[in-house]
């Protein structure tokens, strides 16, 4: 975000129209970029979309997506018969792996994990001034050195 504020003023000299154009790019990358990032989280996070209640179809078009379950049978060597205990334990790997109905969205943990995460994104990215004021005289005593 510093980089738009200093394309919103630019130095004495440069174009103004130009660095405006960078700075709505700028911007819109970083609107596109958040969106893809949280579209990305919440797939890894959470997996496919569950179907709406009382359809068939899924919440999201998933046209592109294979509509079969990932392929989990063991590897096995060309002409050799798989082995019964490996596809036993593939079969119960998957059973175990479907979450029961009471599973709650997110588990405590989880909460533990991300609380702190989103606190200091939101607070570093409102008030970047916090993060600045705190690595501003290493950068400038390491320049300082390098000179």
């Amino acid at each position: 975000m510093l980089a738009l504020l200093g394309a919103f003023q630019p130095g004495a000299g440069l174009p103004l129209g130009l660095f405006r154009t960078y700075m709505v790019i700028g911007g819109l990358g970083a609107v596109l970029t958040a969106a893809y990032f949280l579209v990305m989280l919440s797939r890894v996070t959470h997996g496919r979309p569950r179907t709406a209640a009382g359809t068939e179809r899924p919440a999201v078009d998933d046209r592109l997506m294979p509509s079969s379950v990932p392929d989990e049978r063991p590897v096995t060597l060309i002409g050799r018969e798989p082995d019964a205990a490996a596809t036993t334990a593939v079969t119960a790997t998957a059973e175990r792996a479907a979450p029961a109905p009471d599973t709650p969205d997110v588990e405590p943990n989880e909460w533990l994990a991300w609380t702190p995460l989103v606190v200091l994104t939101l607070l570093f990215g409102l008030w970047p001034g916090l993060l600045l004021s705190l690595t501003t005289p290493p950068v400038q005593a390491l320049l300082g050195a390098l000179s």
